[in-house]
């Protein structure tokens, strides 16, 4: 039987430096993934949640990798962003 798993990522503040001098607040990033997250849950998904200060570029990678080696043909996969 196909199972699913998804890797929901919601960042509420990006380094302003990269956005040429935008503060880089966001509002509802966070609450999106996070109910985005939930609903997939509530579909029998495995979720990983990945808010602001622990959604790195490592953090995120590791993430999609861990899914990547334990799905299999016929499952599913979500990226949340």
């Amino acid at each position: 039987m196909a199972i699913g798993k998804g890797v929901f990522v919601g960042v509420n503040h990006v380094d302003a430096d990269q956005y040429k001098g935008w503060d880089g607040k966001l509002n509802f990033c966070e609450a999106d993934a996070t109910a985005v997250a939930q609903l997939a849950e509530s579909r029998g998904f495995e979720t990983q949640l990945l808010l602001t200060a622990d959604a790195t570029t490592t953090a995120v990678t590791e993430a999609i990798q861990n899914a990547a080696d334990t799905l299999a043909t016929d499952d599913i996969f979500v990226l949340y962003y």
